[in-house]
């Protein structure tokens, strides 16, 4: 990322249009992991993630292993590799997943089918309770996280109004990693969508199973943790996956998700006062690769 010098340049993009016209016109340097690995040092040595072929699955594909990091991984990986390989996890064809993450599949669609009509009703916790909550949150974990994020909980909140949709807490000393969800709120931009409020609470999961996944084994120590993490959680580490997951996610389960990462893109450049890298914005989908 580069600094933004010039008072002409302090407003930050307002669409995804005039960001690419920016990026494009400035070009920045790149810092990201894979062009310049060496500029993530770390006074800490990290903890790493091994993916695996292993056996066939179900349909004769040879599949990634799937992972759950050990307890000493707490806070001790990079982000920008927590972000890499869990993308390289679920980021292939249904046929091609390991059975934790076929049966994770398989689970989502009884449930979706059997009562996820009612997360489209206006009063969350009448609609849903934490038990189903938590079951959608587990199969979250296990088909983009290899099972990773422990102690999940889930809860509806009534103090959030209509400006916060979710908030994720996560708890070192207990390990506990806690989703929040409005009771009624969502997404304006789902309005004219005849299942807003239930296709905005998937996508809030998944917004907030993501913080909960980087919070959880992030290294607060490497040199890089603010451009990756950002001040509030939505740094480049946050806003790569949240891109490949808008787009594996209808693919993978039939249904259409925003996460947010335009506006992740926008927030960061606010607090950090840094244009992202062509390199960056292709990652994410905004540019095409070069």
């Amino acid at each position: 990322m580069v600094e933004i010098g010039r008072i002409s340049k302090l407003v930050v993009p307002k669409t995804p249009v005039e960001l690419r016209e920016r990026v494009i016109a400035e070009n920045p340097p790149c810092t990201c992991d894979g062009c310049h690995p060496e500029s993530y040092t770390c006074e800490k040595s990290h903890g790493t993630i091994e993916l695996s072929e292993g056996e066939k699955n179900r349909f004769g594909h040879a599949c990634l292993s799937s992972h759950l990091l050990n307890p000493d991984t707490w806070e001790s990986c990079q982000a920008c590799d927590l972000a890499n390989k869990c993308i390289e996890y679920f980021d292939r064809d249904s046929d091609q997943l390991n059975e934790l993450q076929i049966r994770a599949i398989n689970r989502f669609h009884m449930y979706w089918n059997s009562w996820g009509h009612r997360l489209n009703w206006t009063d969350g916790p009448r609609a849903v309770g934490k038990r189903e909550m938590e079951k959608l949150l587990q199969i979250i974990n296990e088909l983009f996280f290899f099972a990773a994020i422990p102690n999940l909980e889930f809860w509806w909140v009534e103090e959030f109004g209509d400006e916060m949709l979710g908030a994720c807490a996560t708890r070192p000393e207990s390990q506990v990693n806690i989703i929040k969800m409005n009771t009624t709120a969502y997404d304006e931009g789902w309005k004219d969508h005849p299942q807003a409020r239930q296709l905005d609470r998937l996508s809030t999961l998944l917004h907030e199973a993501l913080h909960a996944y980087l919070n959880t084994h992030s290294c607060k120590s490497c040199s890089r943790f603010g451009d990756n993490m950002g001040n509030g959680g939505h740094g480049m580490a946050w806003t790569l996956v949240a891109a490949k997951l808008e787009a594996a996610v209808p693919r993978l389960l039939g249904v259409p998700v925003r996460l947010g990462v335009f506006c992740a893109i926008q927030d960061h450049i606010g607090e950090t006062r840094k244009l992202p890298s062509h390199c960056d914005l292709a990652r994410c989908g905004f540019l095409p690769t070069s």
